[in-house]
């Protein structure tokens, strides 16, 4: 399987950095970021925050051949040292913000003639490292850009292979959605979990790893709900939150597009949906009785049946199902 190296500064590129990566159908991914990064679990994470750990992650991957190195900060040091230090077939860069379509921005430069850069014009002079960041541009086998550059001047027009990727198009039609859950769940009935223990935190850990998996276009958020849930989820799940109590409207509206499946665990709106939606129901938090919660979906299928006979049945999923 071919495997890229992907570099990635923070969070905040992670969403037009999925959109090259699913352009190039990558599966194999290794991501090295100075920041936690909320992505799949088939890819791996390198965090590297200081010079010692960045010379640590090349001499283990040193010998190794990839096919891609994907990165956009071209002019992060750390970015530099992974395309001079590693080995890789392709070089991919992408649009980093509106720099590229800034008219004669230093970024792009070829020269290091800005003030401030009389070491690293010595260093290239002895050793031939860094470049200027306009440089690396030219060893680039395919720049992505998201700016059309038939409607717009590129500062990278004349690259030798330049393709626009149009996010309009790239965005899908929404299939799934998880409805949230308020924060107090985790009043247990016996006993409740602290916002600082350690198993509150593996339950939602856990949960968000299931919602994940499930990877809903997007997640509802309860309006009793804190942001510690949705901090773990991936960057391509939209969340809405404090829509003022309009959750079932919305998701009514969106099923008269397309065929939806909402998931929640035991949310009131779900009372509330269209009956031909179909509901899958999941104890997100293993909070409940296995026969309690039996209980409640059958009365939930006899409520819908009761007002419309032809309803979806809805059924129960396990949360092992989604790991």
């Amino acid at each position: 399987m071919s495997t890229a190296i992907i570099f990635i500064q923070d969070s905040y590129y992670l969403k037009n950095t999925n959109l090259v990566l699913d352009e190039l159908k990558i599966k194999s991914k290794i991501f090295v970021s100075r920041k936690e990064l909320a992505i799949d679990e088939t890819s791996s994470l390198y965090i590297v925050q200081n010079l010692f750990q960045l010379l640590s992650f090349i001499f283990k991957n040193r010998n190794k051949n990839y096919k891609y190195l994907v990165a956009s900060n071209l002019d992060d040091p750390m970015f530099k040292c992974l395309f001079h230090f590693l080995h890789y077939e392709c070089f991919i860069s992408f649009d980093e913000g509106q720099r590229s379509i800034v008219a004669g921005d230093f970024y792009f430069h070829k020269d290091f003639n800005k003030p401030g850069q009389r070491r690293n014009k010595l260093l290239n002079k002895l050793f031939g490292i860094p470049m200027p960041t306009g440089k690396y541009f030219d060893y680039s086998d395919k720049h992505f850009t998201f700016y059309n550059p038939e409607q717009i001047n590129h500062n990278l027009s004349d690259h030798k292979n330049l393709v626009f990727l149009d996010k309009g198009k790239a965005n899908k039609a929404i299939e799934k959605i998880f409805v949230g859950i308020s924060t107090d769940w985790r009043y247990l009935g016996t006993k409740t979990l602290s916002l600082d223990s350690e198993e509150y935190r593996n339950k939602i850990i856990s949960a968000a790893n299931a919602i994940n998996f499930i990877s809903p276009d997007i997640y509802l958020m309860h309006p009793r709900e804190n942001n510690d849930l949705v901090s773990y989820l991936n960057p391509s799940i939209n969340i809405l939150r404090d829509i003022g109590g309009q959750s079932h409207d919305l998701i009514n509206k969106m099923s008269s597009t397309s065929q939806l499946v909402v998931y929640s665990d035991k949310s009131g709106v779900l009372f509330d949906l269209n009956h031909d939606i179909e509901v899958a129901f999941i104890d997100l938090f293993q909070r409940f009785d296995t026969v309690f919660y039996s209980e409640f979906v059958d009365s939930f299928n006899k409520y819908r049946k009761g007002i419309d006979p032809s309803s979806r049945e809805c059924f129960i999923k396990k949360l092992e199902d989604f790991k």
